[in-house]
């Protein structure tokens, strides 16, 4: 007989999961921690500060500029490439983060990994009120579903933009200011709006195609 997946195993899986499983909520405080240790250390000394940021995020570039503050959810989910991440980022990571080398990421910007269901019966379920009302344990309340984000390689990300779970991100877009990226979009290209979408590519040359 296979194993029943544990809460976190669904939460990497994308499965509907619990979101305040035990296992789950100690990572989370783990993250916590990380951060600040992290945010105690003296901005002079970079070089212990590079290290303890080793510790938040599941793996960074050696070149990696982050302006604090910034938000995690665990911040091992996180895995950033060399490029720079302007103030008052969001990684909720839930699910795999992923931001490619020389990319550069505009204050205030969103990755929103982690989701609830959009029908009201399924996001505050029946078993979920049970569980707040101690008629029944944990299992099989999936209020959360975590889906991850990849960003390309020379992508630029405009302030304030919301990314979304399960989005894809070609190399060397462009995301403007403001947007929210709900589906994959496409390398070489600009995007803008809510929902974003494509509004000029570039040639390989560099120049705009259409």
């Amino acid at each position: 007989m296979a194993k029943k997946p544990t809460e976190y195993e669904k939460m990497l899986a994308a499965e509907p999961y619990f979101g305040l499983d035990a296992e789950i909520l100690a990572l989370a405080a783990q993250g916590r921690a990380n951060m600040k240790a992290y945010q105690a250390i003296p901005e002079e000394d970079e070089v212990a500060r590079q290290v303890a940021l080793g510790k938040i995020f599941g793996s960074g570039g050696d070149n990696v500029k982050i302006v604090e503050p910034f938000y995690i959810d665990f911040g091992c989910h996180v895995h950033l490439g060399s490029g720079f991440i302007n103030m008052g980022c969001t990684f909720l990571d839930g699910n795999k983060i992923t931001i490619g080398d020389m990319t550069l990421v505009g204050p205030h910007v969103q990755f929103l990994a982690t989701s609830h269901p959009a029908h009201p019966d399924e996001r505050i379920s029946e078993r979920l009120i049970g569980f707040f009302t101690g008629k029944n344990d944990a299992s099989d309340i999936g209020m959360n579903i975590s889906k991850p984000i990849v960003v390309g390689e020379k992508c630029w990300i405009g302030g304030g933009a919301i990314i979304m779970g399960g989005v894809t991100i070609g190399d060397g877009t462009t995301i403007g200011a403001g947007s929210v990226v709900t589906k994959d979009i496409p390398a070489r290209c600009v995007a803008v709006g809510s929902p974003a979408r494509v509004v000029r590519y570039f040639d390989e040359d560099g120049g705009n195609s259409k």
